[in-house]
């Protein structure tokens, strides 16, 4: 049997590092994408019993409406 090489161990070592923090980004990705969805649907227009309609402030400090 031969021994790995340096080089193949260290080209291996690098790559499952790689791996392993796109697979963390990813799921923080979609973590934060989800918590973003769930907080944009709480702040959709809606209408009061009186007939005024109600704009919410988005968290960048405007009012956003769908056309």
């Amino acid at each position: 049997m031969s021994k790995p090489s340096i080089q193949k161990t260290a080209r291996l070592g690098a790559f499952a590092i790689t791996a392993v923090w796109l697979a963390v980004a990813g799921v923080l990705y979609l973590v934060f994408d989800r918590v973003e969805q769930t907080r944009q649907d709480g702040l959709k227009p809606y209408a009061l019993s009186s007939g005024d309609l109600v704009i919410p402030r988005q968290r960048d400090g405007h009012f956003h409406v769908e056309g």
